[in-house]
């Protein structure tokens, strides 16, 4: 057994937790956003309600190759679940480059004009909130890790960072190095 799968998770108030073992789904609920999640074969997970934890243990069936990682992927994705419902997860990106520059329409869309000869739409998915304080930043938040994520790789990948210029779309937090150009 893994340390993390040791210890009771914590779930924070406001927060339900249902657990339903015959089709082997956890469900989360704080307000209106609600987080579902299938367990696995080899995971048997429990809510004591009195503790207000929630403790991921080994079944009974389990495959003992598999069964350590299993473990330690339920309890990581329990964790973001509370975390995702309680505070919330956000991402900053900023595009940068002669031109490239972002703008929103309504709610639901995003596009792009990075150095094509057309401009880039994205649909923005349901549970995510796209801000742009300037043309040349966004700041994605939302509860799900996963759609986060999804969505602002969509956004990086669209337009990769040139190594040698700077230009595209990248993370905030990750500092950019121009590679050195050789000259001769």
């Amino acid at each position: 057994m893994l340390r993390t799968a040791n210890k009771p998770i914590s779930v924070p108030s406001g927060i339900s937790v249902d657990i339903n073992t015959k089709s082997r789904v956890m469900t989360f609920k704080k307000d209106n956003h609600t987080l579902t999640r299938k367990i696995h074969m080899d995971v048997d997970v429990n809510f004591d309600a009195g503790q207000n934890a929630i403790t991921v243990s080994q079944s009974d069936v389990a495959n003992e190759k598999t069964v350590k990682a299993q473990l330690g992927t339920c309890c990581a994705h329990v964790k973001n679940i509370l975390k995702g419902l309680s505070e919330g997860f956000k991402s900053e990106l900023i595009i940068s480059g002669t031109g490239y520059k972002g703008k929103l329409q309504g709610k639901d869309k995003l596009i792009l004009s990075l150095g094509f000869s057309h401009d880039v739409e994205f649909d923005i998915p349901a549970g995510i909130t796209v801000e742009m304080p300037s043309q040349t930043e966004l700041n994605l938040s939302s509860y799900c890790i996963e759609t986060l994520g999804n969505f602002s790789d969509r956004i990086l990948r669209r337009r990769k960072l040139c190594r040698y210029k700077g230009k595209g779309v990248r993370l905030k937090n990750k500092p950019f190095v121009a590679k050195v150009v050789r000259k001769s």
